[in-house]
Order: structure tokens, then sequence, then C-alpha cells
């Protein structure tokens, strides 16, 4: 988001330890404001190491973190009101929530990330986002279904809001208003892989959706 040219805020909680500083430091280098981030004292950050191989096949290990206190009542919600879109990350419910309500009680678009985790999409969370994008794997999980205009078609009688799967090699993927399955293919340039980093389609997403930008 601040690469574009948007302004960035990262709210969440990190552990005291040697990695979250050092995540912080990372975030404001690149223009990210971190005011609203907890480092919580004896409790462990989050961190993922990825392995990307010459052709592109990757592996990751995941460790969630350890002792982070789920209290989420000290975020500013009502700073939400001042935003023009919020992209909300499921693995911090209480959070998830907090901020999926407010944008919802304010008319702000709120996208939810829903890849997939240890615990199902709650919910409450689909009935409040506005946008959501499923991974591969989050689609799966909350359809049961491999296919994706299946899939599309089964998570969009949960939710109002339009949804999408990002589709590694194959782009990215939504139902349109009349219910359609609808492609876009990621840019023909020289990457191994092309939609693979989540993280970066979903700020692109939710930053063009800030803006006011059908999702074409």
């Amino acid at each position: 988001m601040a690469r574009l040219g948007g302004f960035s805020s990262f709210w969440g909680r990190l552990g005291d330890d040697e990695t979250g500083p050092q995540v912080l430091k990372g975030l404001n280098r690149h223009g990210v404001q971190t005011v609203h981030v907890r480092l919580i004292s004896g409790a462990q950050s989050p961190i993922s190491s990825i392995l990307i191989s010459a052709f592109g096949e990757r592996h990751e290990t995941m460790f969630a973190g350890r002792s982070l206190d789920p209290d989420a009542s000290w975020l500013p919600a009502s700073r939400i009101e001042d935003t023009s879109a919020v992209l909300v990350n499921p693995r911090w419910p209480e959070a998830a929530m907090l901020a999926l309500q407010a944008a919802f009680d304010q008319r702000i678009p709120a996208i939810l990330d829903g890849a997939a985790g240890p615990d199902p999409l709650p919910r409450e969370l689909l009935e409040l986002a506005s946008h959501m994008v499923l991974s591969p794997a989050g689609l799966l999980h909350l359809t049961s279904s491999t296919d994706v205009s299946t899939g599309l078609g089964k998570a969009s009688k949960w939710t109002e809001a339009p949804v999408g799967v990002t589709s590694g090699w194959d782009g990215f993927d939504w139902l349109d208003e009349n219910g359609n399955v609808r492609n876009m293919e990621p840019l023909n340039l020289p990457l191994i892989d092309k939609l693979g980093a989540r993280d970066v389609f979903l700020g692109t997403y939710a930053l063009a959706v800030g803006e006011g930008k059908d999702i074409a």
C-alpha cells in the first residue's frame, strides 16, 4: 500500500523478543505507520520461513507466536471512520471482529483475508466483510470444494460481499454481480511465481477498493 502511494497503518501485537522490534523497524522503513502496535512482555512474535526453489516450488513453515494476549479492546476502533478501507486477517479474531464491526457501522469497505488457518473462518466475519479474498486452501476449507466456480458459488451464499480467490499462475477469479466467474490474469512478467505473494495482492486490492475502483 505504502509503495503505491497510499497511507498505511498496521494494527497488531508482537512479542517483546528480538523479532518484534525488527518487524516494526522494517515496516517503518517502508513508510508504514505502527503507532497502534503493542509489544507484549514475555510473548514470542509470529514468524514465517519460506523456501523457494528455482522452479517456484515453495515450502512455508509458520510459527503463530506464543503468549500473545487476545484482548483487542485497546485498539482505537473510532479511528476507522477516518480510513478509506480496512484489510483484516482472521488469525486474531477478536481484533478482526472489532475492526470489521467498526467498518460495517461506518460503511467503510472492509476486506477479509480468507487464507486457510488452523481454525474455520467465523461466520460473523463473513457477514461483516464488504469484500472477501480467499486462498485456494481457504476456499477448500470454507466450501469443501477445489473447483473455483463451485467453491465461489458456495461461498457467495454465506455473504453478500464480492467473493474472489487468488489462484497462483491462473491469476484472480471472482464472482461478478450476476454470479458469473470472472478471471484476471497476472501480468506477463519474467517471474517465477506471479501471484503467490498474497499479502502483496491483498494490499494492492485493498488500496484500489479504498480509492473507489471496481474489482476489475
